[in-house]
């Protein structure tokens, strides 16, 4: 089915070569987007998708971008390629993420910097504030924004940094005419999800990591990339949707902090 928020549409996805990413993609060339620019590191895998997207799509749908998203300067030169070639921006999906607390620092220059950045970029190039016709920023957080483990509570941040600055800056709508909006999955049966070790910090049990991190059930990536479909299509500004492998997609309503706390 074609969607009007995305049929015609030009789209960059941020760590689009494979996994969530390169789903998302094809979800939005199956509704019918103009074409889709994918920006990730692995060039091998960058070119296969690009390759199989055209099989099915025809060419000129899709094209590839090697970049290394936590360098700053690579993802400024491959957001304007982007631009340029696509002839235009409306949809940014900033997706590009890792989850290992053994490499902090580099997980929040992904997870963080890069989604920020590419937010201005995208923000910059789309907004009636510089002559655009606005447009759509998905952010891609994760369930673990909102839950406190030992394991991985670097990447509990990076995520919960992406709720908060998304809801913060969506309020800017009036101004930019651009929607900004957060998914954030449960588990999801990827390679971010099951590919074992070396993810924790080093006082972690690294096998009681593996075990926490096997104890969740996955769901399909298939039913995650329709929800961000719907997200594009259906949510409003500033919408936090929240979708795992056993409830519906919600909505979080999250309210002010004076409602939280308890006197002490």
């Amino acid at each position: 089915m074609m969607s009007a928020a995305i049929k015609d549409k030009r789209a960059i996805v941020t760590g689009g070569a494979n996994g969530l990413g390169f789903i998302y993609v094809r979800h939005m060339l199956l509704k019918g987007a103009k074409a889709v620019a994918i920006l990730d590191v692995d060039v091998a895998t960058g070119t296969s998708a690009v390759e199989k997207l055209h099989v099915e799509f025809g060419q000129n749908r899709a094209v590839f971008f090697s970049t290394d998203v936590s360098k700053a300067d690579q993802l400024k030169a491959s957001f304007n390629k982007a631009v340029e070639h696509l002839g235009g921006l409306d949809i940014m999906i900033n997706n590009a993420g890792i989850l290992d607390d053994s490499k902090w620092s580099l997980m929040i220059d992904i997870n963080i910097k890069a989604l920020v950045q590419g937010t201005w970029m995208a923000i910059e190039t789309m907004g009636k504030h510089k002559g655009g016709k606005g447009g759509t920023i998905i952010n891609v957080g994760s369930i673990a924004a909102f839950l406190m483990t030992k394991y991985i509570p670097v990447y509990c941040a990076t995520k919960s940094a992406v709720v908060s600055f998304t809801r913060s800056v969506s309020r800017n709508f009036d101004h930019t005419g651009v929607n900004i909006k957060a998914i954030c999955p449960g588990p999801t049966d990827t390679f971010l999800m099951t590919s074992g070790a070396h993810r924790f910090p080093e006082y972690v049990n690294q096998e009681d990591g593996v075990k926490f991190m096997h104890t969740w059930p996955l769901q399909k990536p298939e039913i995650m990339a329709k929800e961000v479909m719907r997200l594009i299509e259906e949510g409003p500004n500033g919408a936090i949707w929240v979708n795992t492998v056993d409830s519906p997609t919600v909505s979080l309503n999250i309210p002010e902090y004076t409602a939280w706390g308890t006197p002490v």
